[in-house]
């Protein structure tokens, strides 16, 4: 199944990133990020057991932040993380995006980051359209300042990780 959420005008570039093996996944961390397309690559409906190898991901997420002019695409390969975007997928509308955002500063301790592969790691939210560039471009919509600039951002529902 494919979720594609750009405008029919764009197209995702010939040349995309592939975070963990192009690009640190530290790059993005604190950062938001716009997802582009979400492609699911398993059911989780069906009950037979076997149906997906343990190495291959639930899905994958093409994105775009502002660090980077390729598009990046994450591979899901935590359930939790893969059931949060095709939630965020099936509840978003036309006039709204989805936004996901990576924070490793909670995961300092040595133990915690030896097991962070197979934690649950995106914070995604779904936000009214344009509140990616108001939350990363300051100079979109100037007028927009403080508590009123948050409003015109702020998500309509948003999933995070278990920690």
């Amino acid at each position: 199944m494919y979720y594609n959420s750009m405008d029919k005008g764009n197209n995702i570039p010939n040349k995309t990133l592939l975070i963990g093996k192009d690009v640190s996944l530290d790059s993005i961390s604190g950062k938001i990020c716009r997802v582009i397309s979400f492609v699911s690559l398993c059911d989780l409906t069906n009950s037979k057991s076997g149906t997906k190898s343990v190495l291959d991901p639930y899905g994958i997420i093409t994105i775009e932040t502002s660090s980077c002019d390729e598009h990046l695409q994450i591979a899901l390969n935590h359930k939790t993380d893969f059931n949060n975007i095709k939630e965020s997928f099936k509840y978003k509308k036309d006039t709204e995006e989805v936004l996901v955002g990576f924070d490793s500063s909670d995961r300092s301790n040595v133990l915690f980051r030896i097991f962070t592969a197979i934690l649950p790691k995106l914070s995604i939210l779904l936000c009214k359209e344009g509140s990616y560039k108001l939350l990363t471009d300051p100079e979109y919509q100037p007028e927009l300042q403080g508590e009123a600039r948050w409003s015109a951002a702020r998500p309509i529902r948003e999933w995070k990780p278990r920690k």
